[in-house]
């Protein structure tokens, strides 16, 4: 498993890295955790072949298939739309970032 003198700790990367602690055996089987986005933070929405900018304005939880995040997204008033702002729910895995 380990040779003599290491342990799981000694072979983390360097603080600051990318990944900052080891997988060991107990918990190489989980993923990654993401992080969620906040309230009123921007996130980007697939549609079609472009990614839109949008504002997330609520997280109903865990309500989604096999305990998805869901959260409800808002795009930006658009004029062609008499100014109302469109709103949907979205898997938290579909968000992407902001574009610029």
């Amino acid at each position: 498993m380990y040779s003599r003198g290491t342990s799981p700790r000694s072979l983390a990367s360097d603080p600051g890295d990318t990944i900052g602690f080891a997988m060991t055996i107990a918990t190489t089987h989980r993923s990654p955790r993401r992080l969620m986005p906040k309230i009123g933070s921007y996130v980007g929405v697939r549609v079609g072949g472009s990614v839109k900018r949008a504002r997330v304005i609520e997280d109903r939880g865990n309500i989604g298939v096999g305990g998805r995040r869901i959260v409800r997204v808002e795009f930006e008033p658009d004029a062609e739309l008499d100014g109302e702002p469109v709103r949907f729910e979205q898997p938290v895995e579909w968000l992407v970032d902001a574009p610029a």
